[in-house]
């Protein structure tokens, strides 16, 4: 029997089908994954249909990607363990098979969400930055991508993107208050990201204080949290404060012993006189570092000005 499936002409189909329910195209290399063109412009515009006819047209082998983020709508869930993800439970999706697993594609919430690796095990996020592979591209192994649920688009009886399911979801916002700097949650910050960010302020305060002032530190985090809506209740916030607290006591108890076995082996070398290049080879740190032990040896006065260091080569 003949085969007249044609995977050139199917992929520029593909392409113009997917534009055409506003996902942003981005042609990659044959049997890559690696953008075939600059696609920075194509994370706030796409592709017209004449342009994407004349990419794939002078590339017919190209694979085919679509840019994630607020330009296509989408959040996609890579996932090299689909049976977790069954387990947890997903809404009827567009979803692809992969060489590794399954992409599951989802409409974007309305907020700022950037692609992140490994938000848990075997489970990666594009969104804001990123793009993926799409069908009917080739893996570099040589296996094609494949839909298991196409969108609607592409197939009347296709899928819509749906919403995240709330486990993922759930997931999102716990990375995204992790990683989002202190200067954006400074102000306040809504119920289901109280916690952890209560952690980030509570130990950029700490961090920065002595332990006699940190008095100082609390009373700046319960001023923190009267911004929050709802405020976290305030048994809670003070065993995250004292979490923090003792996380933070230890990490300097820990600096603080490392630092004296450091200027421990300090002496001993300068008894034995040993140049810098030697002590700084022997210990694992640099000259400069060398030095400046040396002369906070000299200021606590546990070496006398008569002691020399060499700074020999």
């Amino acid at each position: 029997m003949t085969n007249n499936f044609n995977p050139i002409h199917t992929v520029c189909q593909d392409a113009i089908g997917l534009a055409r329910i506003g996902w942003s195209i981005l042609p990659l290399k044959p049997r890559a994954k690696e953008p075939l063109i600059s696609w920075r412009q194509l994370q706030h515009r796409k592709l017209e249909e004449r342009e994407i006819v004349e990419l794939f047209e002078r590339h017919a082998d190209a694979n085919l990607g679509v840019v994630t983020g607020s330009v296509s709508r989408l959040l996609v869930l890579d996932a090299d363990s689909p049976s977790v993800v069954a387990k947890l439970g997903v809404s009827e999706t567009p979803i692809a098979e992969t060489a590794r697993g399954r992409h599951y594609y989802f409409q974007l919430p309305n907020v700022r969400i950037r692609s992140v690796a490994g938000i848990a095990d075997g489970l990666d996020v594009r969104a804001e930055g990123g793009y993926v592979v799409a069908p009917p591209s080739v893996h570099p192994s040589g296996a094609r991508y494949q839909w298991l649920i196409p969108p609607r688009g592409l197939d009347p009886f296709g899928a819509d993107p749906a919403a995240p399911p709330a486990w993922l979801w759930e997931l999102i916002r716990t990375r995204r208050a992790r990683s989002r700097p202190v200067r954006e949650i400074i102000s306040g910050v809504p119920e289901g990201e109280r916690n952890i960010s209560a952690a980030a302020v509570a130990g950029k305060l700490l961090g920065c204080l002595p332990v006699e002032d940190w008095i100082v530190a609390w009373e700046a985090l319960r001023g923190w949290n009267a911004l929050n809506k709802p405020p976290l209740d305030e048994r809670q916030l003070r065993y995250t404060f004292d979490c923090i607290a003792r996380r933070e006591f230890e990490k300097r108890a820990r600096v603080k012993n490392e630092h004296q076995k450091l200027l421990e082996k300090l002496v001993q070398f300068l008894k034995n006189n040993h140049s810098q290049r030697e002590i700084a080879k022997a210990i694992g740190i640099n000259q400069s570092t060398v030095s400046r032990l040396y002369h906070s040896l000299i200021t606590s006065k546990r070496i006398t000005f008569e002691s020399k260091i060499s700074n020999g080569s």
